[in-house]
């Protein structure tokens, strides 16, 4: 027989666990082509400390290491690496080259899901008797649920959480309540300028673009600045505008802007 001493090691090692696996930055391999459709069948469980330890003081590198990451929450190294880069590389280049200070932007709203409802569901919820997602909405720490878009022509509603967690991999744990029909993030729509984090061999790039020309359709323009880590600080790899030859660099410089939007100048 299990002893009580044996039994609480035995949960306190799956509580670990369970927190390394998110709070880790393994980047997942995706079975499709969607860039948006997260691979995880099953997804892993998750304790109000998670969440809580998520709540990290600068927004800009925990949204990074929320994309780079690729998961429900960011991972505290990668947080702090970013972090201290950004710094480093607007104090090298921030009056040089402007286009460093641009900021990074997530490719949808953080923290927000959109949820769509069968009839019995909306029914429900008008009553105020639909429950399935009380239990989720205290452990994500939800903040509204906006009804505005509950008619016979949408019947779906907004989810609004306090912290900053991936709307992609929120959808998990909710898609499969009763009642919901699909659960997804909210998009942006549109381009713009904006700098893209990477790691290649353990150091920190950027590419910055600035980008102009349609964008609520495409940016018609950019103009990139790769940047890359040493031991002295950021280095400008070079620059490139959209329209003029290709520089060697755009093969391993344009990883994370082909990452972050796949069907831009990726061929």
């Amino acid at each position: 027989m299990m002893t009580n001493r044996k039994l609480t090691g035995l949960i306190l090692i799956i509580v670990i666990l369970m927190m390394a696996l998110l709070s880790s930055c393994g980047r997942s391999v995706r079975s499709t082509d969607d860039p948006d459709d997260p691979v995880v069948p099953n997804p892993p469980a998750v304790t109000p400390g998670m969440i809580d330890s998520a709540d990290f003081p600068d927004e800009e590198a925990a949204l990074m290491a929320l994309w780079y990451c690729d998961q429900l929450i960011p991972a505290g190294e990668i947080y702090a690496q970013f972090r201290d880069a950004l710094k480093s590389l607007r104090r090298d280049f921030g009056r040089s080259i402007p286009e460093v200070n641009i900021k990074f932007r997530f490719p949808a709203v953080v923290g927000e899901l959109i949820i769509g409802l069968n009839d019995s569901a909306v029914a429900e919820i008008r009553n105020g008797t639909y429950h399935a997602w009380d239990s989720l909405n205290t452990l994500f720490r939800l903040k509204k649920i906006d009804t505005s878009f509950l008619s016979n022509d949408f019947n779906w509603v907004k989810l609004v959480f306090r912290g900053r967690l991936h709307p992609n991999y929120l959808a998990l744990y909710y898609k499969n309540l009763p009642g919901v029909i699909y659960a997804e993030a909210n998009g942006i729509i549109g381009d713009s300028p904006n700098i893209y984090p990477w790691i290649l061999d353990g150091r920190v790039t950027f590419l910055a673009r600035d980008a102009w020309g349609d964008c609520p359709s495409g940016c018609i323009e950019s103009h990139f600045f790769y940047f890359k880590e040493t031991d002295s600080g950021f280095e400008l790899i070079g620059d490139w505008r959209f329209w003029t030859p290709v520089p060697d660099w755009w093969e391993e410089g344009r990883t994370a802007f082909c990452k972050y939007q796949p069907h831009g100048y990726c061929n």
